[in-house]
């Protein structure tokens, strides 16, 4: 990281304030400034925000199929039958969990606890602060952390990004309590919330663990043995923390609990070392294709672990319509089915080539860092470092130096998964850098000469480019910040540095910096987009189409499936799974709709090994399974069929792929299926992959015990047209 002009300037080291009792409690203008920041965090996390359907519907699923059992919402099950977890573990769930326990499984009791937290990480951003610095860093601070566009977005979704947040700022705040007691307490407390962290997301939480130590062991009034006793215990409590949940699920029998989803060996700690480990480094994929039956898969799984589903072939059995939180088929529009943004429909999948420009890629640009140059401007001299003892404010200041550092070279240079929605774990750390300088700017003003033109001009530049992704905005808002920033600040430097008027127009040009990120984050609140993965973007707002958009997979609309739920209860006697589909993204509304025995034989991804071929042929001879789906994805199977299914660019499952082309007979479409009479617009841009997938529907198929004749190649049936 470049080394901050304030720090590199004598005259301008950023500082710690001037010490303060630590009982003086909050001014009432603080406090009311505060509670105007939370208020403000609370609507733009809260408002409307039944709008928001499933959001991320392979973790709403799986919140509703872990209210079937205890085992299910201990081990995070996706489906109801606990066949396969989610691909992380279960603690965000959990909260989500026990709130649609206590007030009904709803899209809002799944998103709320998300939304409070968000809330919750607001104050603590201010707090941490507010124990060493002044109250106008901690404000500013914390009002830039409430209105940081991807937080809005995250916190407003069922995600686990936010309650890993959350962990990692308590585990902040014990570990600076540490520093100033020197109490083994506090510094346990500290690593046994990023032990939480790690039940909630596994590495990214020990993300931060570089900074932590390092600003502990500078800090800490503790020496000698004493020292490296307590960062044993730490240690210990780590990784006792850490590894509780994932070792309880892996000695627990195989047959007694659901498969580990994004594995390929069953296994919660080759989950973490793998898929949720070195592939976010490295690039390699933890699940990796089927490397043969798992223990305990498949169906020599005990029945304690099933549910037994009603059979009523009624409509009263499916949701109402009006409850179709899977939405239809991703509404498109110019640029492609809102929620993609900018660069084709994918945008919001990518966070660019690795390198520095990660940071003002447009994908990335316009979630969390707009005030990235006064982050830097506001990391301390590298001399601090070399002090024998850090006081309060200095650990503070390096410790959210430290976490923007580590997570900075994380989302820059891993070369693995990299999804833009990661940037809410650098938001604090950049907002309190950037509330720590805009602090020293209103104190002392810019740095003197061609230094504080520089800055300015390198500051307004980098908005600039991020405000120019949008084509709906920076036609009048370039010009406009550009005004309200330069104005103020060519008319300060005509009048005396310690008059109000010229902090009155320092007030004036900062505030200009938070215009563009405060409009950003009214996107998420009130636009449409595709809410299982987050992002903020002018162009949700002038989406025309109210549908939510939602995962390709679930490309069937709500009365396709309610007919085909219908047709499938009245016609699966004696068979425990309603419907087999490849990958969890196609179960999904499935089980959010209609909660039946809906199974994702693949896991997520399409590839997890739960099911060997000769596993289903035995259900499917068993009468247990009959019918299989097999979504379109391009470029399809054999025979017409279009393979197993899953999202495009993934692995489909090739057990399942071979029972439907061995065992499958086609069902006639309009069993089940009727046309939209009028199908959404598909964008010219789109990929030939979704767009094949939106031009036909999945395909079902019903599996008998012998095998079926061979024939020749020939298209799926035409779908039902709408009848005039």
């Amino acid at each position: 990281m470049p080394e901050s002009p304030l720090a590199s300037s004598p005259d301008h080291i950023v500082k710690a304030p001037v010490k303060r009792p630590p009982h003086v409690e909050i001014t009432w203008p603080q406090a009311g400034l505060l509670t105007l920041i939370l208020l403000l965090s609370l609507f733009l996390r809260t408002w409307n925000l039944s709008k928001e359907g499933s959001g991320n519907a392979y973790y709403f699923a799986a919140v509703k199929s872990m209210l079937h059992s205890p085992s299910n919402f201990f081990f995070g099950a996706f489906d109801p039958l606990g066949i396969v977890t989610v691909d992380k573990p279960p603690m965000s769930l959990w909260l989500q969990g026990f709130s649609a326990w206590i007030f009904g499984f709803s899209t809002v009791s799944v998103m709320l606890p998300q939304a409070l937290l968000g809330v919750f990480n607001v104050y603590l951003t201010f707090l941490i602060i507010r124990q060493g610095w002044s109250a106008r860093s901690a404000l500013i601070a914390a009002f830039a952390v409430s209105i940081m566009p991807i937080a809005v977005a995250m916190d407003r979704l069922n995600m686990p990004d936010t309650l890993l947040l959350t962990t990692t700022l308590i585990s902040a705040h014990y570990l600076l309590k540490s520093c100033r007691s020197g109490s083994v307490l506090e510094l346990a407390a500290s690593l046994a919330f990023l032990g939480f962290g790690f039940t909630t997301k596994m590495l990214a939480a020990w993300v931060v663990l570089p900074a932590w130590f390092i600003v502990w062991w500078k800090a800490t009034p503790v020496t000698g043995s004493k020292k490296f006793g307590q960062t044993a215990i730490a240690g210990i409590v780590l990784l006792a923390t850490s590894l509780a949940w994932a070792v309880a699920f892996d000695l627990t029998p195989p047959s007694k609990r659901p498969y580990a989803g994004g594995s390929n060996q069953n296994s919660m700690m080759q989950l973490t070392v793998g898929y949720n480990g070195l592939s976010r480094i490295f690039g390699r994929m933890g699940g990796g294709p089927p490397g043969g039956r798992p223990s305990g898969a498949g169906p020599d799984r005990k029945d304690s672990t099933k549910k037994d589903f009603q059979t009523k072939p009624d409509r009263k059995n499916a949701q109402p319509k009006g409850e179709d939180f899977a939405g239809g088929p991703p509404p498109m529009g110019r640029g492609g089915p809102p929620g993609m943004g900018r660069g084709g429909p994918m945008a919001f999948f990518s966070a660019g080539p690795i390198g520095p420009w990660r940071l003002i890629w447009p994908s990335m640009a316009g979630l969390a860092f707009w005030l990235t140059p006064f982050a830097l401007l506001g990391l301390p001299n590298w001399r601090m470092i070399k002090l024998p003892n850090l006081d309060k404010a200095q650990a503070i200041h390096a410790l959210f130096a430290g976490w923007f550092i580590m997570w900075a070279l994380v989302m820059c240079f891993s070369g693995g998964i990299m999804h833009p929605y990661y940037s809410i774990m650098i938001s604090p750390a950049m907002a309190a850098l950037a509330g720590i300088s805009m602090d020293r700017i209103l104190t002392d003003g810019f740095p003197q000469g061609r230094r504080g033109k520089q800055f300015l001009g390198f500051a307004l530049i980098w908005q600039m480019i991020s405000i120019a992704y949008s084509p709906e905005w920076r036609l009048w808002l370039i010009p406009s910040i550009s005004l309200l920033i330069l104005l103020p600040y060519i008319y300060s430097q005509k009048t005396e540095p310690d008059s109000a008027r010229h902090r009155r127009l320092l007030y004036l040009t900062l505030s200009g910096f938070f215009i563009a990120p405060f409009f950003w984050s009214l996107t998420p609140t009130f636009g449409q987009y595709a809410g299982f993965m987050p992002a903020a973007d002018p162009s949700f707002i002038y989406n025309r189409n109210k549908a939510p958009a939602t995962l390709p997979g679930a490309s069937l609309s709500f009365d396709n499936r309610q007919r085909l739920f219908i047709y499938l209860k009245k016609n699966k006697p004696g068979s425990k799974i309603l419907m087999a589909m490849s990958a969890a993204p196609e179960a999904a509304p499935f089980i959010i709709n209609f909660d039946d025995s809906i199974i994702a034989v693949g896991g997520f991804h399409g590839h997890d090994p739960i099911f060997t071929e000769s596993d289903l042929l035995e259900m499917v001879k068993k009468g247990e399974l009959k019918y299989a789906m097999s979504s379109p994805r391009g470029r399809g199977g054999r025979g017409g069929r279009p393979g197993g299914g899953g999202p495009p660019g993934m692995p489909g499952n090739n057990a399942l792929s071979k029972i439907i082309e061995t065992h499958g007979t086609l069902v006639d479409p309009k069993a089940w299926f009727i046309a939209d009479p009028k199908p959404a617009e598909i964008d010219p841009d789109m990929p030939d992959f979704m767009r094949e997938m939106m031009n036909q529907p999945p395909a079902l198929y019903s599996l008998g015990s012998e095998p079926v004749a061979k024939k020749a190649d020939a298209p799926v049936a035409n779908p039902v047209e709408p009848k005039s």
